[in-house]
């Protein structure tokens, strides 16, 4: 019984981490890596055998990449947004997937407003060049430095960050 407890109390913290990690790879490189994708997707069949509900929980995930697929080939998601949402939806509970999107939707919907209110206000400062290389930065400098020449140009948003926090929300439940 120690084993099924173990993963009762640790699957929501490594879901957590795995969502953050996803979440801060897309803001950074607009990419999530399928060995995220994949984690979640194992972790939540592990949770699901674990409260005996995988044919709901794997029906309802199978629901979810259905709907994302289409919409990723309408252009509107990203494949790494499809994946990540998926297998985000088995690891919550069958019953919480419909708060999980909405959730999703809510904080997507935030998002999309503060890229649109800093695509009024935020300008490309003038590049510094020392000899033929521009200057380093830290990581974090580049990031932000990457992130203000997406939101000028209209870059797609980093979705991976809604779907981790609408994941990451039920899971603190």
């Amino acid at each position: 019984m120690r084993g099924v407890d173990a993963i009762i109390a640790l699957g929501p913290i490594v879901a957590i981490f795995l969502l953050v990690v996803a979440a801060l790879h897309d803001i950074a490189l607009r990419t999530i890596p399928n060995l995220i994708s994949v984690a979640l997707l194992a972790l939540g069949l592990l949770l699901r055998l674990v409260d005996e509900s995988v044919i709901a929980g794997a029906g309802f995930a199978l629901a979810v990449f259905a709907a994302s697929l289409f919409c990723w080939r309408r252009g509107w998601m990203g494949g790494g947004d499809v994946k990540l949402l998926a297998a985000t939806a088995l690891v919550v509970p069958p019953f919480q997937v419909g708060s999980f999107l909405v959730i999703t939707a809510q904080c997507g919907g935030v998002l999309a407003l503060l890229y649109l209110a800093l695509s009024r206000t935020v300008r490309l400062p003038p590049q510094r060049v020392v000899g033929r290389h521009t200057l380093r930065r830290s990581t974090l400098a580049r990031v932000v430095r990457a992130e203000r020449w997406r939101i000028c140009r209209g870059a797609p948003l980093p979705y991976g960050f809604a779907i981790a926090a609408g994941g990451i929300t039920l899971l603190l439940k």
